[in-house]
């Protein structure tokens, strides 16, 4: 989870895995994978920064294959 603030102020808390997309418009606009917005006053770097370091304390890394955890070939290959 990462704490962000609305334009008028009021603190937001949002789950980062969430995020599909953050741009610039001129203030920070977040979507969310479930279709909501919201436009808060950090920056898109600011959101990107938080989010990486949620991601790190959480030990959450997509792009890691755990150990003994197989890919859809091997999978394939078991079967046929």
């Amino acid at each position: 989870m990462i704490k962000l603030h609305r334009l008028n102020g009021e603190e937001v808390i949002i789950n980062a895995d969430l995020i599909e997309s953050v741009s610039p418009i001129p203030d920070t606009k977040i979507v969310l994978i479930t279709g909501n917005q919201l436009i808060v006053r950090e920056s898109t770097e600011e959101v990107i920064q938080l989010t990486i370091k949620y991601r790190q304390q959480t030990g959450y890394n997509p792009a890691i294959k755990f150990v003994g955890q197989k890919d859809d070939e091997e999978k394939k290959s078991e079967i046929g």
